[in-house]
């Protein structure tokens, strides 16, 4: 548990793509699920008892909320330091998370803001605003390539030792011998 929390808490070090895939990835997506889905079912049940009284109903329910907040902000955190782990692994500096959260989702943010005309947008600025989109879906991809497939440094780097060659061994041979 407590190498799970380093995993996904820590900021230094690296990880290799399937560290990435195996043990973020699938991890997060099934414990968001789960997390999701008793949070509905919590809500479901809780708006049954709000017969014993509004009170009790609201105080449930914002207890709910409260969960839902921390698990969101603990996700975000563990978002940030896993892609900067994989960023190490590629000896690239972890300021790049920055980069991309600024490029995906204010580029998302603004350009959704311009083309569903929230604001009295002119057909000029919906135009800027799906180039923003696009953008940001270019900013997407190019991370998720980062992340997901484009291998780490070989060998050591500024960052820390490879992770799929520990203590600078070539050879996995070599550990055994």
């Amino acid at each position: 548990m407590l190498k799970l929390l380093k995993f996904l808490f820590t900021l230094e070090g690296r990880i290799s793509r399937k560290q990435f895939w195996l043990n973020y990835i699938l991890v997060m997506f099934g414990l968001n699920f789960v997390v999701s889905f008793l949070v509905v079912m919590l809500t479901v049940g809780f708006s049954q008892l709000s017969t014993l009284g509004d009170v009790i109903g609201v105080v449930m329910f914002a207890g709910l909320g409260l969960i839902w907040l921390l698990m969101t902000l603990a996700n975000i955190w563990a978002a940030i330091a896993v892609s900067m782990k994989r960023l190490h692994d590629r000896n690239m500096s972890g300021w790049w998370v920055l980069w991309f959260l600024l490029a995906v989702y204010g580029g998302y943010a603004l350009g959704v803001s311009m083309t569903m005309n929230v604001m009295g947008f002119g057909a000029a600025e919906k135009i800027i605003g799906a180039l923003m989109l696009i953008t940001s879906l270019i900013a997407l991809i190019t991370q998720f390539i980062i992340m997901g497939f484009l291998p780490g440094t070989v060998g050591p780097n500024k960052y820390g030792e490879d992770p799929l060659r520990p203590l600078g061994v070539d050879d996995v041979s070599e550990l055994f011998s």
